[in-house]
């Protein structure tokens, strides 16, 4: 009997190691990334301790909602990937940090971090092929994330892409694990210009929720493909380490 191997020269493969320190987070998010003052490398010296930073953790207890006040962190996956309509370029979330509410049940929390730059292109110019017209595996993959929000996302929007699938992904992870809630949180290090602080206020009125003021939550909009996960969005502003103290 003849043995036939078969080798795929495109494979795509993801995993993780254990972070042991947060200077193993550099191999994961990139050497080029691992600059202090960038978002990379701010969130690893925040988020290593496996806790949620001081400045997470005191609006979580503010925040009035009982789902939130007292969550412990069971663990947290650097650049999670989530596969969307193909198994072809993967939204990966900087951190999606697994959760338990008192009574045990899993909240999901998807953290974006954001230094100066911006939450990639619009969705209208993201969309475009050379030609001047949607790309059709761009339209099929706007398709599947309008799905996965439960809410439309037209293909001329002028919506950031990168909040679209962003979203779209955590309430995703949410739903796998029959989360009792989502919370989509943007940690910037950045407040001037403030573009990404307006992007992310016009991406929240799309959905249907009101911005709050920053470090505030907002109220829960119910997103997924059936409506039913009451998603929280805040926006938690922290200042670059000062790594020459």
């Amino acid at each position: 009997m003849r043995v036939v191997r078969r080798f795929c020269a495109h494979s795509m493969i993801y995993g993780y190691k254990q972070l042991s320190k947060a200077d193993d987070w550099r191999d994961i998010v990139g050497a080029d990334k691992w600059v202090p003052t960038r978002s990379a490398y701010e969130l690893a010296q925040r988020w290593h301790a496996g806790s949620f930073p001081p400045s997470v953790r005191d609006a979580f207890q503010r925040s009035g909602v009982p789902e939130l006040q007292s969550l412990r962190v069971a663990c947290l996956y650097v650049e999670h990937p989530t596969f969307l309509d193909t198994f072809h370029r993967p939204s990966c979330t900087d951190i999606m940090v697994h959760c338990r509410t008192t009574d045990n049940r899993p909240v999901i929390v998807g953290v974006e971090g954001k230094a100066t730059e911006p939450f990639a292109e619009p969705v209208q110019q993201w969309i475009t092929s050379s030609d001047g017209e949607p790309a059709p595996t761009r339209l099929r993959r706007l398709q599947h994330l309008s799905q996965m929000l439960g809410i439309t996302i037209p293909p001329d929007s002028s919506l950031r892409y990168q909040l679209v699938h962003r979203t779209a992904s955590i309430v995703n992870e949410a739903a796998l694990h029959g989360a009792a809630a989502a919370v989509v949180l943007v940690h910037s290090f950045a407040e001037s210009p403030d573009i990404n602080w307006l992007d992310f206020q016009v991406f929240l009125r799309h959905l249907g929720t009101e911005p709050a003021p920053k470090n505030t939550f907002t109220a829960p909009c119910p997103l997924g493909p059936r409506r039913d996960i009451p998603t929280h969005f805040i926006w938690i502003t922290d200042e670059p380490i000062d790594r020459s103290a």
